[in-house]
């Protein structure tokens, strides 16, 4: 606790973070300084407590500025770029060239002309080019919230080599895009040849699915009847060239040389290559063979 009845309104190190917020009467973020009560430099977030228009005391936050160095210090653009913050003011918080955590005033006058072109950047939102130690580097700045400024830099040679990069990247990815648009033609083409396969296939195979239910059931009408199994089924079956056609079944039927003369007929439409040998165990309803 701090009894500010000790200070000066204008002892900023030991009472400012009460006197500025109370003088504004907003919320405001007071520029880093020294804290002499708690030994350290911070920045504060103070928001004044006001009731029928006086102030009767503030609330706020301190946060040391090595939290702040730290952050600034771990930001890396590229290979050699870097980052620097300043307060609202000018004054530097952190930059790589500093020594320490702490900033002279000798070195905020030096780098003035950072401060300057930082404002250039945030008033048009713009990227600038500037010189330093020798070499041609570019900027962009932004302010933030508690009107600190930071800024990220890199030198001209760096942005340079990316660019080629870039170049390079880009040229590769229109390539890849263009591969792209003529495989997806190919896919699709072989999407609407392998439907068109498929429907052909679907339509022989139904037909010849057909031909074989109705040979079968010609075995079935006018085939020949076989000797029982162990469990009393009974084969009925025509005899082909190189094969048997057989169904398996308990009637019998009795031979009818027209109608055997249609089945050798049609054998050959569904075996073409060779003979082959059918069974079927429900074979269904008869068909009427005159009619196939």
């Amino acid at each position: 606790m701090t009894d500010i009845s000790q200070y000066d309104k204008d002892d900023v190190e030991h009472v400012g973070w009460y006197y500025i917020p109370a003088s504004n009467k907003e919320e405001t973020w007071i520029n880093p300084y020294f804290n002499q009560n708690m030994g350290e430099e911070i920045i504060s977030y103070v928001i004044p407590v006001i009731i029928e228009g006086e102030v009767i005391g503030v609330v706020g936050m301190d946060i040391s500025t090595s939290v702040l160095y730290e952050n600034a210090k771990a930001v890396t653009v590229y290979d050699t770029g870097y980052a620097f913050l300043m307060d609202s003011e000018g004054g530097f918080v952190y930059h790589p060239e500093m020594k320490g955590n702490t900033i002279s005033e000798e070195f905020n006058i030096q780098h003035t002309y950072l401060y300057e072109k930082s404002l250039l950047s945030v008033k048009n939102q713009s990227v600038e080019a500037y010189q330093w130690n020798d070499a041609d580097k570019k900027m962009t700045a932004q302010k933030l919230r508690n009107g600190m400024i930071f800024t990220v830099c890199v030198t001209e040679e760096e942005l340079q080599a990316l660019e080629i990069k870039q170049e390079e990247l880009n040229e590769k990815l229109a390539s890849y895009k263009k591969a792209i648009r003529v495989w997806n033609a190919d896919v699709d083409a072989c999407k609407a040849e392998e439907k068109r396969l498929k429907d052909a296939r679907t339509v022989k195979e139904n037909r010849i699915e057909r031909l074989k239910s109705r040979m079968l059931e010609a075995v079935l009408t006018f085939g020949y009847e076989g000797k029982p199994n162990a469990k009393g089924k009974t084969n009925h079956y025509y005899e082909l060239p190189d094969g048997r056609m057989y169904t398996r079944t308990n009637e019998g039927v009795e031979l009818d040389e027209n109608r055997l003369n249609i089945l050798r007929n049609l054998i050959p439409v569904v075996c073409s290559e060779s003979y082959k040998m059918y069974a079927i165990d429900n074979p269904g309803r008869l068909v009427d063979i005159l009619n196939l």
